[in-house]
């Protein structure tokens, strides 16, 4: 890679660091924010023309041809390759790398991100590097968890137009589950390798969010008979009429159906990249959004709906609550415009622009599967 003309250029000039691993580049404008920084280690890297930066005894991602010394023995001193075997950091055959006689300087190559499983950070005139020991097995269990969520996602989305219930036990453990296992093995594992403060409080935010949406599910769960009461004093249309504002309230506030696999899969995804600076993020939130203004839209006509009929006081009771939820939505979904979207975007107009390409296609989105929901209930 050239670093030192064209876009590369232009992004090491633009961003407060770099970050590189197997999974990408990625250029960030944020401050550096290590969870925990003795994790990390560090050493002084200046900038140059022929490599990404570089010290005396080793050269990151050079511009050009890379390096092999002959004995890595003379090496010995060399901070970046202590903590591998016989100072090998890479053992693969296959690497396009040159032999040099005599040389005394290591290299880094691609080889020493798939094959060492190395993160490197490069900020300023230093440059931090970790290695991920994270397993396959792991990234496999992942990968399951993923595609059962989009699984669950996509047939909760259907069943949102129909009269089925999707609050079953073993869907609501799966949550449960998969939710504690994620969020304890990022909090033990993968969080020290997140690079951003933003990344780590949207992290913890989408984390509360799903375990109060699986509390609220669960405690619903019990007390839905008592939500369906009615005022003893209203006729029987009145009470016709306040059944099916419940009624129709329910299947729209099955709010766990479509709100935790969405954001669990978000925090998968920064699980996995350990950023939220993800080619995922700007469309998992524009379905987070979606959803978020269908539920504002169904709890308008809710409200208005129960002002008109005397059962007020029996249906508030539920709306009160849904209400509150409603703000916690428009406040996680706002953060995931300001923390998620604009962290994928290099400059501002194209941040700025795709948040409001975001907001408007949830919104667009919203009234075309609220009018789809109508519509059906008097089919």
């Amino acid at each position: 890679m050239k670093w030192d003309r064209g876009q590369f250029l232009g992004h090491r000039l633009s961003n407060s660091y770099a970050k590189l691993h197997a999974r990408g580049l990625q250029f960030r404008h944020e401050k550096l924010f290590l969870w925990d920084a003795s994790k990390w280690n560090r050493l002084p890297c200046k900038v140059s023309r022929d490599a990404l930066c570089q010290n005396e005894s080793i050269w990151f991602f050079p511009t050009y041809n890379v390096d092999l010394p002959d004995d890595f023995k003379k090496l010995s001193t060399n901070l970046y390759l202590q903590d591998f075997e016989n100072f090998k950091v890479c053992t693969s055959s296959d690497t396009n790398r040159k032999l040099n006689i005599g040389d005394t300087r290591y290299d880094t190559s691609l080889c020493d991100l798939f094959d060492a499983k190395m993160n490197f950070i490069f900020e300023g005139g230093d440059v931090f590097w970790r290695q991920d020991n994270t397993s396959v097995y792991v990234m496999f269990f992942f990968a399951l968890i993923a595609i059962y969520l989009v699984t669950c996602l996509a047939s909760n989305i259907l069943s949102t137009f129909q009269k089925t219930q999707v609050e079953h036990a073993h869907y609501l453990l799966f949550l449960c589950s998969s939710f504690l296992f994620v969020f304890l093995y990022t909090l033990v594992q993968s969080l020290h390798f997140f690079t951003s403060y933003n990344d780590i409080y949207l992290f913890f935010l989408l984390s509360f969010f799903v375990l109060s949406e699986l509390c609220m599910a669960i405690l619903y769960g019990f007390q839905r008979p008592s939500f369906l009461k009615t005022c003893s004093d209203e006729t029987d249309k009145q009470r016709a009429q306040s059944n099916s504002v419940v009624e129709r309230m329910t299947p729209a506030l099955r709010r766990v159906s479509i709100s935790v696999p969405v954001t669990m899969l978000l925090m998968l995804s920064a699980c996995t990249y350990y950023s939220f600076d993800t080619p995922y993020t700007l469309i998992l939130t524009t379905v987070f959004g979606i959803r978020t203004c269908y539920m504002l839209l169904f709890g308008f006509l809710a409200f208005c709906e129960c002002c008109e009929c005397s059962c007020v006081e029996s249906v508030l009771s539920l709306s009160q609550s849904e209400y509150l939820f409603l703000l916690f939505d428009l406040f996680t979904f706002s953060n995931l415009l300001d923390k998620g979207v604009v962290a994928y975007f290099e400059t501002e107009i194209y941040s700025n622009t795709m948040q409001l390409l975001s907001t408007f296609v949830a919104f667009l989105g919203a009234v075309i599967f609220f009018m789809a929901h109508k519509t059906s209930q008097f089919v």
